[in-house]
């Protein structure tokens, strides 16, 4: 994310989500937010999570179903 300077009221969210398919799985994040604008509301989330053997059956069957 970049703002410019001379960019005014800018409001943004910066938003990484990284989903791990199994143990041998990482993820690095690193954001890149560059503000030369102080009239600038910016933010910035990041979420990590491991799919459950719930969610794999349930993707599963919705491929199958499209498949058919």
């Amino acid at each position: 994310m970049h703002v410019a300077k001379g960019a005014k009221s800018v409001k943004s969210n910066v938003r990484c989500d990284a989903l791990l398919l199994d143990e041998a799985s990482r993820t690095d994040t690193y954001p890149y937010v560059e503000v030369n604008e102080e009239d600038a509301t910016i933010s910035h989330d990041a979420t990590v999570g491991r799919i459950g053997e719930d969610q794999i059956f349930y993707l599963m069957s919705i491929v199958q179903l499209l498949l058919v």
